[in-house]
């Protein structure tokens, strides 16, 4: 029998919601239904309803007014996050403030996922490499690794930064995508993996977060010396 992924209600709750902005349900500059009509109509209650929103929010998706209402926004409201992806130059050094910014994101996460996870959780990070081992090829692996990563950050049950890997999330998926070709990377990125989750099953933060550091500080020299290798080969065209 099947193993039944534990998924939080929040994260139902926000399905759910952005299938109602893709119907047309709920319309851009619309106010959405009060919090009574919506804890009865998900079954959840204000405070699940509210963690919902506040992804949404972090997603760009809607707009909280204190003592007014929530709203479909028209567009992504304007944030530090709204320039970002032009802020970086892929295929020039520039990628390394990319890398650094994922160490400060990524180190604190784990952290908080070694002193928070749960069994289930647990469980799942091991699907997710048992994923991982069956698609070590450069064309599938990104993908993988991205929801490995991914995961964490979810794990960590924090909303902000879930918000601040969703700022910063195609560039990553650009960096994998990168960094697969590159014979070796995928194997060893899954055997780092592996060891980051016997860390969080042992509920073991400082060894969790060195496993992290030696995984992201392989990726500078990986990214460098592969952008070398592409600017070699145009000129030599």
């Amino acid at each position: 029998m099947a193993q039944i992924k534990k998924v939080k209600l929040s994260d139902t709750v926000v399905e759910e919601v952005l299938k109602a902005l893709e119907n047309g349900r709920f319309k851009p500059g619309e106010k959405i239904p009060s919090e009574s009509v919506l804890t009865k109509e998900f079954g959840v209650s204000r405070t699940t309803l509210r963690e919902a929103f506040q992804k949404l929010e972090l997603l760009g998706k809607m707009s909280i007014r204190q003592g007014d209402g929530t709203y479909v926004n028209d567009a992504p409201p304007p944030s530090i996050y709204s320039h970002i992806n032009s802020a970086f130059l892929f295929g020039n050094t520039d990628m390394t403030k990319l890398l650094e910014a994922r160490e400060c994101l990524e180190m604190y996460a784990i952290k908080l996922v070694a002193n928070r996870a749960t069994a289930e959780d647990v469980a799942r990070l091991y699907e997710s490499i048992s994923s991982e081992k069956d698609n070590l090829t450069p064309q599938n692996f990104p993908k993988q690794d991205f929801l490995f990563h991914q995961l964490l950050i979810e794990l960590s049950d924090n909303p902000i930064l879930l918000g601040f890997w969703t700022s910063i999330m195609s560039l990553i998926k650009e960096e994998q995508t990168r960094i697969a070709n590159i014979p070796g990377v995928p194997e060893q990125a899954w055997e780092t993996h592996k060891q980051m989750i016997k860390a969080i099953e042992k509920n073991d933060a400082k060894k969790a977060q060195a496993c992290m550091q030696q995984h992201l500080s392989l990726l500078p020299g990986i990214v460098l010396s592969d952008v070398s290798h592409r600017k070699s080969r145009e000129n030599d065209k």
